[in-house]
């Protein structure tokens, strides 16, 4: 087996991400009806076509499918724009495995890979769980509509984001292995809002707004006179007496209102930061691609920039916002909240605002969540209001994920003034009712330049991704062994980074390259994530170079027990490619009787001092019928004999191969080390087994405690001359 021969230096790679920053994706492809392949998109210095993707469905909602081009039209500003691209995607209605009323989800790997060749039906959706802005009644509500969705409307292969606008939460996972880390995140989620007092005596979040921002007089009013009736403020002022409250304010009240409106549009950006962010990790993917905002709703507020912003990350990624109210029965008719916002010219088009006539049966209540309506709608997605049973709403989410079309257009305005233009989708036949995106702002979309102390931003929305990004192979694993610090176990982060696809500039003899690496490890059950951001310097010879294998990366961490999800994201520096993988691992309990992860490798070379062979960890389970198969494995915490004071463990192996016998090695006993550690090293020459799938069933005996524990292990071998041993 050949390796690798690099000179490599790290140092440290620009200033921090976001915290918590997540990747995966499925980067498999493939087979889908009309939908196309998951490369990533190249943004140019301008964007020439806009893309809208548009839902049609029938009067009662099913979804219509098998239209074509021409029975569309798109206007834009009411011009008829040309369609010059289209796509029909309809993917296959499959259910997710289940067993009664029970999900069987499979086991995760041992191993994560970008470069697998799995055919590609998957789904991305991002649940948002608004925690800023709920309070804890509506998070209870807001977690039964998260379980609901995570274990009736996903199946096997979809991505799921599960984020926090705190940032609590920013958990991806393939389903439905892992189905029950994301119902463990939302576990510990929980609203972090204050409830209201008296009704009478609060304010609202539009009234604050219209106080502070607009000086909204007879809202103002309206307040003073509550205030007065709950005597919360004094009555007897003589300066208040001689105010015209139909052009003047009370200070009291624009006092409350300046400071409520500071936290109302603090948490507003939060939300849509949140948003963006997310959207921002998605545009990587073509496709059409699901946000779902859980939460209570926000105000519109034309003068919080953010909101933009989001309109125009979900056009460059092509993901529809669903919001989902979670307040609850009494807060109007769905169908009259997004009429409501229909008829507004919230962005000045026209610079006219129109209510309904049926706009007195609106209560407040659609004013305190028009901001997150007007998102879902400006998106190409809808709302579910006024309820206490999502599971309609959320069906339907689902529903329009699996059928849509793809629609490009060369805007005939081809002015980027960053004004916003109003888009109408119409289909030539009856009865089919369409949604699309309601409009965009025509911004410059060109991918701004890295500044110092900035990390780029395709390193960003590859690491805010909930797929991975296979513009550079990566394969992943985690090994964990002894306790290093007090209630810690050391854990080895190993990564093979493929060097096929870099670009290398040849300098005196040497290919001369750089990776920029950024690696997140997050806890499921909570705690501060462990980051890593470096620039690893490569330079190959002329022979390493031409087999073009892999690097090995390595990092040595130190964990509390618990499940983790490690992200990796690297970049080509002097290319520009990208690639992110994620593997999720358990470091177990630290107290009592364990076996630490077993070390399967095909690479031990010879310590020239020592003489004894040096296993290198590595991150795959395949392995050419070539060289010797190394398994080494650890026991730790056995219960000690009295009379000896060691530990007696015996160990013992089954290989099977296709579920048949091929090696067996009867239980004995290992002998402890000289500080009474328990290991051993075994292997086997991988020429004698045929390629194939095997499966290592090793087990463990503590005589002393009489406890038995076993641990199985899956391995294929490949044929070495049909893959050759290059990159191994």
């Amino acid at each position: 087996m050949q390796r690798s021969r690099l000179a490599v230096s790290s140092s440290l790679l620009l200033a921090t991400i976001l915290a918590s920053t997540v990747v995966a994706q499925d980067a498999s492809r493939g087979n889908r009806t009309g939908a196309a392949a998951a490369a990533p998109p190249s943004f140019e210095a301008q964007v020439e076509v806009v893309t809208v993707d548009v839902v049609a469905a029938s009067k009662d909602g099913a979804a219509i499918v098998g239209l074509k081009k021409d029975d569309f039209l798109i206007t834009e500003d009411g011009r008829p724009q040309a369609i010059t691209s289209f796509e029909a995607v309809e993917l296959p209605a499959a259910p997710a495995v289940r067993s009664g009323s029970a999900l069987l989800p499979p086991q995760a790997p041992p191993v994560s890979a970008n470069t697998t060749n799995e055919v590609r039906t998957a789904r991305s959706f991002a649940l948002l769980f608004d925690d800023v802005e709920m309070t804890a009644a509506q998070a209870q509500r807001a977690r039964e509509v998260v379980d609901s969705f995570i274990k009736r409307s996903t199946r096997e292969s979809d991505r799921v984001l599960l984020a926090a606008t705190s940032g609590r939460a920013w958990w991806s996972a393939r389903m439905e292995s892992g189905r029950d880390d994301l119902l463990t995140q939302l576990g510990r989620l929980d609203g972090l809002r204050r409830p209201e007092g008296s009704p009478k005596e609060s304010m609202s979040d539009y009234e604050a707004m219209q106080i502070a921002q607009y000086q909204d007089y007879q809202i103002c009013e309206r307040v003073r006179r509550r205030f007065l009736m709950e005597k919360v403020m004094p009555e007897g002022n003589p300066d208040l007496k001689k105010m015209d409250f139909l052009t003047s304010c009370d200070p009291l009240v624009d006092a409350r209102a300046r400071e409520l409106y500071t936290g109302v549009a603090d948490r507003t950006r939060t939300t849509l930061a949140t948003l963006e962010r997310i959207m921002d990790g998605m545009a990587l993917a073509r496709g059409r691609k699901t946000v779902i905002l859980v939460s209570s709703g926000f105000v519109f507020d034309k003068e919080i920039e953010e909101a933009r912003r989001v309109i125009s990350a979900s056009r460059r990624a092509n993901a529809a916002v669903y919001f989902v109210d979670v307040r609850g029965l009494g807060v109007g008719n769905e169908q009259l909240f997004q009429a409501h916002y229909e008829n507004q010219d919230f962005w000045g088009t026209t610079g006219e605002t129109r209510a309904p006539a049926t706009s007195m049966q609106l209560s407040e209540d659609w004013y305190e969540a028009a901001g997150a309506v007007g998102i879902a709608a400006d998106t190409g997605g809808f709302s579910v209001h006024n309820t206490n049973d999502f599971g309609a709403g959320l069906a339907r989410i689902a529903d329009e994920s699996r059928a849509y079309y793809l629609l490009g257009y060369t805007p005939k305005n081809s002015s980027w003034d960053g004004k916003y233009r109003k888009i109408e989708v119409k289909v030539s036949r009856k009865g089919i009712n369409v949604r699309a995106r309601r409009g965009y702002f025509a911004t410059n979309q060109a991918t701004p330049g890295v500044q110092p102390g900035e990390t780029p931003v395709d390193v960003r929305r590859a690491a805010n991704a909930p797929f991975e990004v296979d513009g550079i192979g990566l394969r992943a694993a985690a090994y964990s062994f002894a306790n290093t610090k007090p209630g810690q176990a050391r854990v080895d982060f190993v990564a093979d980074i493929e060097l096929r696809k870099l670009a290398f500039e040849k300098i005196d003899e040497r290919y001369v390259g750089a990776l920029d690496i950024l690696l997140n490890v997050v806890r499921r059950e909570g705690g501060k994530p462990t980051y890593v951001s470096e620039t690893i310097n490569l330079k190959l010879r002329p022979e390493t170079h031409g087999q073009a294998g892999y690097y090995p990366y390595r990092k040595v961490l130190d964990l509390d027990p618990g499940h983790y999800q490690a992200r990796l994201v690297v970049r080509d520096h002097q290319g520009g490619r990208v690639g992110s993988v994620m593997h999720d691992f358990e470091v177990p309990a630290l107290d009592g009787w364990r076996v630490a992860s077993t070390v399967l490798t095909d690479v031990a070379p010879i310590d020239p001092q020592t003489g004894q062979p040096q296993l290198v960890l590595v991150p795959r389970r395949e392995f050419p019928n070539a060289g010797t198969l190394v398994c080494s494995v650890q026991v730790y915490g056995a219960r000690l004999d009295e009379g000896s004071g060691a530990p007696r463990v015996a160990q013992g192996y089954t290989l099977l191969r296709d579920g048949a016998e091929v090696k067996r090695s009867e239980t004995a006993l290992i002998p402890p080390g000289p500080a009474g550690q328990v290991g051993r090293v075994f292997g086997w020459s991988l020429a004698s087994l045929a390629p194939g799938s095997y499966d290592l069933i090793l087990s463990f005996v503590d005589e002393v405690a009489g406890q038995r524990k076993e641990v199985r292990e899956s391995f294929t071998v490949v044929d070495a001359a049909r893959v050759g041993t290059s990159g191994q």
